[in-house]
């Protein structure tokens, strides 16, 4: 970040969280971890791994060089005339509208520093893999942003106190620095996004293929797995006629980042990616019971407060699912998730589990296409957003946030009527404009990102 040390200094005493608490409970770097087992280059190989990264620094910088964000586009963009005739222009304008939306609870990402680096970021993915941006991307580079914030918080807390990190040897701490910041999380973020193929997959149907891996697979998900395990809330959400891409949907694309606090999502994400194993279909292999175990956390509140006979009982289910409640203890919760895949996997082998799912699949669609089920007031069950319950604006003159219709609309008001994810935009003084890029993880004269 360019101008992280004078944003900090900026920032109030609301919506804001330690960065401390956003370190691994175990000390480990995820800007280390994260990298070496998406990029599959050991550790233990640490000239390897210096020389992937000096790589890919050497490759980002000539990227942003060539096609990083002008700030004559950024102010195209606030003005709303950004030129969408063109690939670069279209991914802009799409981008932007959902950076907007990226955690606006957070008073960090409603700085403008913020929301810049999150959008060339983005950019430069979309034009490095010649690949169409999908809502919900920016969610994930949010969290991997965060995640690498961490990092950058303890190796500070150690170096106050006179002490260097234990675990790792000098060559590959050196390598966690602020000023190399953009490119570590492009690194990750890309690694997220070829482990996560039926995910972000928009182009397929640009090429003629339908896109129904996803939607298979979280069909999959509520009439296999969630009958296998519980089948009096599985036969609930049947009779509701309650499809799982209209709320499992945002679990599995953002990886449950919108259903955890933020140190939860973080300790949730190392488990799918250091231990979670990986599902070629799905992307991370614990995912699937993951959304078993979120929707067994909320059977209660289903089973004895939603009338079954009553018109409005899928609305009011939707409701009570998308409003997760906070969970005391994730470790718990996913602990519960490794029990019933080992459970799953050992009742059914690997093959068979997959020509199950082929299975479930297309007897799902010829049951869906045989009954009538009920619409709800939304022009799209995909168009999710990522957060739209705070008034939130990318420049200063920029006044209005762009809306796109949600299969969500309706919970809207019922999120934000609680006012825990309510903050309000302030205006924040340009001096932050004027700071330098930082060298190294130390150069930050007051780390407190967000207070506790």
């Amino acid at each position: 970040f360019t101008s992280v040390h004078g944003a900090m200094s900026q920032q109030s005493q609301k919506s804001k969280i330690s960065p401390l608490t956003l370190r691994h409970p175990k000390g480990e770097l995820r800007t280390l971890t994260w990298k070496s087992w998406l990029h599959n280059v050991a550790l233990s190989q640490t000239e390897d791994f210096v020389r992937l990264c000096e790589s890919e620094r050497k490759k980002y910088s000539e990227l942003k060089k060539a096609h990083g964000l002008q700030d004559f586009e950024v102010r195209c963009l606030q003005a709303k005339k950004c030129a969408r005739s063109s690939f670069r222009g279209e991914t802009l304008h799409r981008i932007y509208i959902d950076v907007l939306r990226t955690r606006g609870e957070l008073e960090f990402f409603r700085l403008e520093s913020t929301r810049r680096f999150l959008l060339e970021v983005l950019l430069l993915w979309c034009i490095t893999n010649k690949t169409e941006y999908t809502q919900g991307m920016n969610d994930i580079l949010a969290t991997i942003t965060m995640a690498i914030l961490g990092d950058y918080a303890l190796l500070k807390a150690l170096h106050q106190k006179g002490k260097t990190h234990p675990r790792y040897p000098r060559q590959l701490l050196q390598l966690v620095i602020p000023a190399h910041m953009g490119s570590d999380a492009l690194s990750i973020f890309s690694g997220f996004m070829l482990k996560l193929p039926a995910m972000f997959s928009p182009d397929r149907k640009g090429q003629g293929q339908k896109d129904d891996t996803l939607i298979e697979c979280l069909r999959f998900v509520q009439s296999r797995l969630l009958k296998e395990f519980d089948s009096e809330l599985w036969e609930f959400l049947e009779k509701c006629g309650a499809p799982p891409e209209l709320y499992m949907l945002k679990w599995v694309r953002l990886l449950f980042s919108r259903e955890f606090e933020l140190p939860q999502v973080l300790m949730v994400w190392d488990e799918l990616v250091m231990k979670g194993g990986i599902d070629s279909r799905l992307g991370f292999g614990l995912v699937e019971y993951l959304c078993v175990c979120l929707l067994r956390f909320v059977r209660y509140e289903l089973l004895n407060y939603v009338n079954i006979d009553d018109e409005s009982s899928l609305v009011e289910a939707l409701r009570r699912i998308l409003r997760f409640p906070s969970v005391p203890d994730i470790q718990s919760l996913v602990n519960q998730a490794k029990e019933l895949r080992s459970k799953f996997l050992t009742k059914y082998p690997t093959l068979a589990m997959q020509n199950e799912r082929k299975k479930v699949g297309a007897s799902e669609s010829q049951q869906r296409k045989a009954m009538k089920t009920r619409k709800l007031p939304s022009r799209s069950a995909f168009d999710f957003i990522s957060d739209s319950s705070v008034p939130v604006t990318l420049f200063k003159e920029d006044r209005d946030t762009p809306e796109s219709p949600s299969a969500f609309e309706f919970l809207r008001e019922a999120q934000t009527g609680a006012g825990q994810r309510n903050a309000p935009t302030e205006k924040h003084s340009s001096s932050h404009q004027t700071q330098g890029e930082a060298k190294n993880a130390f150069d930050f004269a007051d780390f407190d990102i967000m207070n506790k």
